[in-house]
């Protein structure tokens, strides 16, 4: 996959390990109608390189893009092209501030790399308690992390909950809210 919006900082590796993220989630989610929107949550967006390629994997996907406030400069900046056009909205709002005022069972998938793991152990557990709740059901979530993470989003309530590796990209774990 091309990334044509992604800064000219990142290396190869991110835009490979975003670019793998992005056909994670894709194949969670599934086959769509054609004009159906694909509405995906990443969860402290970083610096954009996974949200730009979660849109541009598909041009049925609308990210929402959640960002700690010091981030805020520098992705709106890579993502404001993509806002405009009406494929993300970028959100500077702190993780555990969205996540309980969020609509329930509106969001297909949720992404979630270098971000949850930052968390205290007892909020991460909160994040993925809220994360369940507002996802459809059967969609899907990938984050990054090991065994302790699946573990975490197993006893959250997560279903086909998976190790993924590829490479020497950073691993990550994936899984679905119940049908």
């Amino acid at each position: 996959m091309t990334l044509s919006g992604l800064p000219e900082g990142s290396t190869e590796r991110e835009r490979m390990q975003a670019a793998w993220v992005a056909e994670l989630v894709l194949q969670l989610v599934g086959k769509r109608k054609k004009k159906e929107k694909i509405r995906i949550l990443d969860i402290g967006c970083g610096d954009g390189l996974v949200t730009v390629a979660l849109i541009e994997a598909s041009p049925q996907v609308f990210v929402i893009s959640v960002m700690p406030e010091e981030a805020v400069p520098l992705v709106y900046a890579l993502l404001n092209p993509y806002a405009e056009s009406n494929r993300c909205c970028p959100a500077p709002l702190d993780i555990m501030e969205y996540l309980p005022g969020t609509d329930r069972d509106v969001i297909d998938a949720a992404v979630a790399i270098f971000s949850l793991h930052r968390l205290k152990a007892e909020e991460r557990a909160f994040a993925l308690n809220e994360l369940i709740g507002f996802l459809k059901p059967g969609a899907g979530i990938v984050v990054d992390g090991g065994a302790e993470v699946a573990e975490e989003l197993t006893k959250a309530g997560f279903v086909d909950v998976a190790q993924q590796t590829r490479g020497d990209l950073a691993p990550v774990v994936s899984a679905r809210k119940p049908v």
